[in-house]
């Protein structure tokens, strides 16, 4: 598998996040799985994730972290397909130029978009038009609470905007 690197928002009850924010720089394994329960999906998909997380940041009720894992991928996508009672917003990056961006909000819409931006697709005609139109969707996702607070998540998607329209 690539690796993969990003940055995370996820709201969740208070003494999750607290623990999310005591496990800085270490294996996050446990907590995901804590997380998992929460939000009604087995935690038997998670017993291989080995993810390293920094800059982790409590604020307004969500934790925002960036990580470094082999399998992120795969927790987000669990976590967005099949979660309940959490928010959860990220964008993932590996070392191959795939890029994902996706959402659980408050309500319960989903959303998923992922592009290469180093593949044969972004020679293609609309390639540009397609990326900024998702990516303003995923941002349009994101709370006005959350993008105060952590601006550097939405900046993920309109700096990768501004590199495309170059």
């Amino acid at each position: 598998m690539a690796e993969e690197n990003g940055i995370v928002v996820i709201k969740a009850p208070t003494d999750l996040l607290q623990k999310i924010k005591n496990g800085e720089n270490s294996d996050i394994k446990e907590l995901v799985e804590e997380l998992a329960v929460h939000a009604q999906i087995d935690s038997k998909l998670f017993k291989s994730t080995d993810c390293r997380i920094e800059d982790v940041d409590l604020k307004s009720g969500y934790v925002c972290f960036n990580f470094e894992c082999s399998d992120w991928s795969k927790i987000t996508i669990a976590f967005v397909r099949k979660g309940s009672d959490i928010e959860f917003y990220t964008r993932v990056y590996d070392e191959y130029g795939t890029n994902e961006f996706y959402a659980l909000d408050s309500s319960g819409k989903r959303f998923g978009y992922s592009f290469d931006d180093e593949g044969d697709a972004c020679e293609q005609d609309g390639f540009e038009e397609e990326v900024e139109s998702n990516l303003n969707a995923w941002i349009d996702m994101i709370p006005s609470e959350v993008k105060t607070a952590f601006p550097r998540l939405p900046a993920q998607a309109t700096s990768k905007i501004e590199e495309l329209a170059i």
